[in-house]
């Protein structure tokens, strides 16, 4: 008996002492948030990053449709369909237990952090001027399209500027939401060359036509009291 207790008390040492091994947070890949921006180089594939959540289907494809034409003659639900995830949007008996929704939030929200990581770090990237204010002008837009469809979605919504992104940050008011989406694509629209040097990347009509869209869902807004 004596023995047994012995081996079990040798044998929590052991285990206690291998966990503190498996818990260390020290980064075994050659890229993280910390190490990425620390060249002109890297801060390029920072932005990269950031453009590539918009080819996610929870910001366009089927997923962005239904959100933003529920409830109109685009979205109507075939008889026999029965998918929990997607039918209710064509029935409008959607509620916030629905898959979709919850997936949609939370990549609109990792994409915002994405660009606010970029934002927060590209100074020490070295990134030369002019390059670096037309990567802030990119990022912004960014960030910009992705609050405008939050808005959309979901009306007043979490606002943030940093890479700290908390579960208990309260909601903005929608005109809040929508002071800051025009303050980013401004500064896009303001900041970036009439054409890209790179095809796809956003330019200043790109965020001139962001900010057009913007204005008129408010227009739409203001007549049809919403947020009201």
């Amino acid at each position: 008996m004596k023995n047994f207790k012995l081996y079990i008390l040798v044998l929590s040492v052991f285990v206690c002492s291998s966990c503190e091994k498996f818990l260390e947070t020290e980064p075994f890949t050659f890229t993280t948030v910390n190490t990425l921006y620390n060249s002109p180089e890297n801060a390029e594939l920072g932005l990269i990053g950031c453009y590539s959540a918009l080819h996610n289907t929870w910001f366009q494809g089927e997923v962005g449709a239904l959100l933003t034409s529920a409830g109109t003659d685009e979205v109507v639900t075939s008889v026999g369909f029965s998918d929990v995830n997607y039918s209710p949007f064509g029935l409008l008996g959607v509620t916030s237990q629905n898959e979709t929704i919850r997936s949609n939030w939370a990549n609109l929200f990792n994409a915002i952090n994405r660009v606010n990581n970029l934002l927060e770090n590209i100074e020490k990237a070295g990134v030369p001027d002019p390059r670096k204010v037309e990567m802030i002008s990119e990022a912004r837009f960014l960030r910009g399209i992705h609050y405008l469809y939050l808005a959309f979605n979901y009306g007043g919504v979490p606002i943030y500027e940093s890479a700290v992104h908390a579960e208990d940050a309260p909601r903005a008011s929608l005109r809040e939401v929508y002071d800051f989406i025009i303050a980013d694509l401004t500064f896009a629209y303001e900041n970036l060359p009439d054409r890209a040097a790179v095809q796809g990347r956003a330019n200043k009509w790109s965020a001139a036509g962001f900010l057009a869209k913007t204005y008129t869902y408010l227009a739409s807004a203001k007549i049809n009291n919403v947020g009201g």
